[in-house]
């Protein structure tokens, strides 16, 4: 086939205007038949956005989930095969959607059910863990960089919404009336095969941040200080040590 005909074919497909592929199509059973077909992939992409983001869907429901998740699909076609991890700027795509400017939350809620997305389906790789920690010198572990497992999102909200997504994910409906703008720190993971959630403190993420961008644990306890509080930033490495957020180092490297 021509480069036009993949070019009609694409703009078809978007507008729904097959008037391009005339010239391919044998008679109007086809453009019929095409009809069908576009119907079929907007409606595969809806579907895919709507099990990739349940709790906003639940929260709107699907009448308001739908159009929303049509626009997304035509400005942001899917670019892979797999429809798995389709819709990545879906947060970005409800913050400027108009009819859901009166849910503020809303995106933050998306960015909850995507962390909770990735986070399923992050690559395996081993944990560090406590025993291995314990076999090095004691004056190398400040410069230890080890990393975050794949799984680890920590995810800043400009809303309060933890409590009410955390809810819902477990089939629990909590409606979201009265919240305001406030801050919250959430790190969601990969623990024993199940994803986990908890809620973090604002030192407790700035560490976990840090790891994540490759930094040595000084500097990682540097930057939880800074953010003040009664917390000892120490503690930090332990905990993640214990609930599988730090990553095993590669060979040879520690």
């Amino acid at each position: 086939m021509s480069d036009a005909f993949f070019r009609n074919w694409s703009y078809a497909l978007r507008s729904g205007d097959a008037d391009a592929l005339l010239p391919y199509l044998a008679d109007e059973r086809a453009r019929q038949h095409f009809a069908v077909y576009r119907n079929n992939v907007v409606s595969a992409a809806i579907e895919a956005l709507r099990s990739a983001y349940p709790v906003v869907n639940q929260l709107v429901g699907d009448s308001f989930f739908s159009p929303m998740a049509k626009l997304y699909w035509d400005e942001h076609p899917p670019q892979d095969r797999s429809m798995t991890l389709y819709g990545a700027g879906f947060a970005e795509h409800i913050a400027s959607y108009g009819p859901a400017a009166r849910l503020g939350y809303l995106p933050d809620i998306a960015r909850l059910d995507r962390a909770w997305l990735d986070a399923h389906h992050a690559a395996e790789r081993e944990t560090l863990s406590g025993e291995a920690v314990s076999a090095l010198p004691a004056e190398s572990l400040p410069q230890l960089s080890p990393g975050l497992h794949p799984s680890v999102h920590v995810v800043e909200l400009d809303w309060p919404v933890f409590d009410v997504w955390a809810a819902h994910r477990v089939g629990r409906s909590i409606t979201p009336t009265e919240i305001a703008p406030g801050h919250e720190h959430i790190v969601i993971w990969r623990f024993q095969s199940q994803v986990k959630q908890s809620r973090l403190s604002p030192a407790h993420a700035a560490f976990l941040a840090a790891i994540g961008e490759g930094r040595s644990l000084q500097q990682a306890v540097e930057r939880a200080a800074a953010e003040g509080g009664r917390e000892d930033p120490a503690g930090f490495f332990g905990h993640a040590l214990s609930h599988g957020l730090i990553a095993a180092p590669a060979p040879n490297t520690i």
